[in-house]
């Protein structure tokens, strides 16, 4: 029988930047399926390992390589330097090699959702996605309340394109975990793909729950100013929704910190002709062009504001907006 995933539509590429972690964990229970190793050198493989973690955290990965690397030869039975030693190869590119140390440890260990949680993050960043929903599947059968878990597969699936499952489970995920940053926004990601849907008679709740997503994430972060990328995106959505002063608030505010995607500012002068502020559409598209000269939409639109003001005043013709 084919597997659930062997029936699963063409593949998206997979998220783009994961955070690296480690798994902390200590007691008999790590360690089912190993023989006893001798003491002294389980000692002085922790401790290597403890000085890899502090080169680790100074930036030295080749060091941090040469100490995980050693004591891993004192005692190829310590899961923990197995583990770190994943993180490192990770870190410098060398992905495969950190497959391999991770299966090493969970060949050690047993079944352990958290060490299955991250083999199938690497499985999903290099794009492999049936061994990575082999791995959440099997880390939610340990552990139904492991967040990391619901995310894993929920990537998974929005990499499908299986929007609709995808939003369920992070939705289950930010029920276990309210305020993850990185996962409101891959919810917001995740209603706004469904509300690009043609036809769906459901775009218009999509987009609300997008914003809201983006809000509660502006929310979290207090003090700090949002993201450039936030706000601009945040003033999409309202553009979408036909919020079209919202959308130029937005976008003042990051124009004014030095926002200056090309494809945004067409946005923003296209709603400023929409508000019938034809003067400022003309000043934006002015400075666009001046950055991309061939910009094929917003040369379109700057023809038809330079006709006459009658011809301005008009509203956009659909494939102009889009």
């Amino acid at each position: 029988m084919a597997s659930p995933i062997a029936i699963m539509p063409g593949r998206r590429a997979a998220l783009s930047a994961l955070g690296f972690w480690l798994v902390l964990l200590s007691g008999c229970s790590w360690w089912p399926l190993r023989p006893d190793p001798a003491p002294d050198a389980l000692i002085l493989s922790r401790r290597l390992t403890t000085q890899a973690q502090a080169a680790q955290a100074r930036g030295e990965l080749e060091q941090a390589h040469r100490l995980l690397q050693a004591a891993v030869q004192q005692c190829p039975y310590d899961p923990d330097a197995r583990v770190q030693w994943a993180e490192v190869l990770w870190a410098r590119k060398r992905h495969q090699e950190a497959l391999v140390q991770l299966q090493q440890a969970l060949r050690l260990v047993g079944p352990h959702a958290e060490l299955l949680v991250r083999r199938g993050e690497y499985h999903l960043a290099l794009g492999h996605l049936e061994a990575a929903w082999r791995d959440a599947h099997a880390a939610l059968q340990l552990d139904a309340q492991s967040a990391r878990a619901w995310r894993l597969r929920a990537g998974v699936f929005y990499s499908l394109g299986r929007f609709e499952e995808a939003l369920a489970d992070y939705c289950q995920m930010l029920h276990l975990e309210p305020e993850s940053a990185a996962t409101l926004l891959e919810l917001a990601q995740t209603h706004w793909q469904l509300a690009q849907r043609s036809g769906n008679p459901r775009r218009e709740e999509h987009l609300y729950h997008c914003l809201l997503a983006l809000q509660r994430r502006e929310e979290s972060l207090q003090d700090e100013p949002p993201p450039l990328e936030l706000l601009a995106w945040k003033g999409r959505v309202y553009y979408e929704l036909g919020r079209l002063q919202d959308a130029l608030l937005v976008w003042q505010q990051a124009r004014q910190r030095g926002w200056s995607d090309p494809q945004g500012l067409y946005w923003m002068a296209l709603a400023y002709w929409q508000t019938g502020q034809v003067e400022r559409a003309r000043q934006e598209l002015a400075g666009l062009l001046s950055q991309v000269p061939d910009h094929r939409a917003a040369r379109m639109l700057w023809q038809r504001l330079h006709r006459t003001p009658a011809m301005a005043s008009l509203p956009p013709e659909t494939g102009e907006a889009r």
